[in-house]
């Protein structure tokens, strides 16, 4: 009776959530770790203030598989959610911050429709546009897991 008690509405959303954003940042990763990926992806973001000092500093391979590191240790921290609040807090909040710094490539390169510029989105930009989504999902699963930390 305690495993049906589990199976309820929350418990399956949570875990659905939870491994598509797994899935997610697992295929995220794997594509930057070819080295015909890594001129691409530093291309992609030389135009940001931030993010064009990875490539700059590491070199365009290097840069880019740090940053699919840092994606596969964004997903092991959601999976290891499923068993700590504290890390599957600590994931959620990555993935927005993660998907917050891939939007504000809208703002830093030029990603509109070259005949019609803004807001028509050209080229890249409806890539980028899917983070959104997966900022929003990572918010849901970080106030689930805040309320597992505050439930104890």
């Amino acid at each position: 009776m305690a495993l049906l008690q589990l199976l309820t509405a929350e418990w399956i959303a949570v875990l659905a959530l939870r491994w598509a954003l797994i899935i997610i940042f697992v295929g995220f990763a794997i594509a930057k770790f070819p080295a015909s990926e890594a001129a691409g992806f530093a291309e992609y973001v030389r135009p940001h203030p931030v993010l064009r000092w990875g490539p700059r500093l590491l070199g365009a391979r290097l840069f880019s598989i740090a940053v699919a590191l840092a994606e596969l240790a964004v997903a092991a921290m959601l999976f290891l959610g499923t068993f700590s609040a504290t890390l599957g807090f600590l994931g959620a909040w990555a993935v927005v911050a993660e998907m917050a710094v891939t939007l504000s490539l809208l703002l830093f390169t030029d990603r509109w429709q070259e005949q019609n510029g803004f807001p028509f989105l050209g080229e890249g930009a409806e890539f980028l546009i899917k983070d959104a989504a997966i900022a929003a999902a990572g918010y849901m699963l970080a106030v689930h897991e805040g309320a597992r930390l505050l439930a104890g």
